[in-house]
């Protein structure tokens, strides 16, 4: 964020507001949803299968954007 920032010639101000308010946020939901999640006989009985549906929704667009970029790859290299 803060190189994205830097290209984008943000204040530092500019940045630390919108950095401060973004880790508050980001906390806040976290805690909140561990809190009501955590509650929830389902999510507290299968923990280990909410861990891994968060791992693989993490990675998802990893793995999308490679499988994106191959058959760009190999459209291009066929129209040449």
């Amino acid at each position: 964020a803060p190189f994205v920032a830097g290209l984008g010639a943000m204040t530092h101000r500019n940045f630390m507001v919108y950095n401060t308010i973004g880790g508050i946020l980001w906390v806040s939901i976290c805690l909140g949803a561990g809190y009501f999640f955590g509650n929830l006989r389902l999510v507290r009985d299968h923990f280990s299968l909410v861990v891994l549906a968060i791992v693989l929704i993490s990675i998802t667009p990893m793995i999308w954007g490679y499988f994106r970029s191959k058959t760009n790859h190999a459209d291009k290299q066929k129209s040449h």
